[in-house]
């Protein structure tokens, strides 16, 4: 099984989870708004903030106290892909990482970035590194 990631930079190409369909540019702001609302309504009910609740990683050994100005989150799933720029034709089947990243510095600001693994390689990128 390929393990390469390529970045997804296109926010027009088409993702397929089932038979939901989402641009890359959609599904970026669904995660980044979903992520936002679920904590929001986690710490409202529990009067904690997502910025103090993240905010340091105490050692229960020491007395140390180690800042945290950003976090992260990431999760893969299968997936389908259809490359607006591709020269593969139809759905591409494969598997998708979601990184998220907050950053506390920047009022807690999500940013999502997207990277596709293929399930099976693009065949002529198989040719050329044969030829090579």
């Amino acid at each position: 099984m390929n393990d390469i990631f390529e970045s997804l930079n296109c926010d027009e190409d088409v993702l397929k989870f089932g038979e939901d369909t989402f641009t890359v540019g959609k599904f970026k702001t669904l995660v980044a708004q979903d992520l936002h609302s679920r904590f929001n309504e986690s710490t409202n009910n529990n009067r904690v903030d997502m910025k103090s609740f993240f905010a340091y990683i105490r050692l229960k050994t020491s007395q140390v106290s180690i800042p945290m100005d950003q976090t992260e989150f990431h999760f893969i799933n299968k997936c389908q892909i259809i490359r607006i720029n591709s020269s593969l034709p139809g759905w591409q089947k494969g598997r998708l990482k979601t990184r998220i990243v907050i950053d506390f510095t920047k009022s807690s600001q999500t940013n999502t970035y997207l990277e596709f693994c293929p399930d099976k390689p693009d065949e002529t990128g198989l040719l050329l590194d044969e030829i090579r």
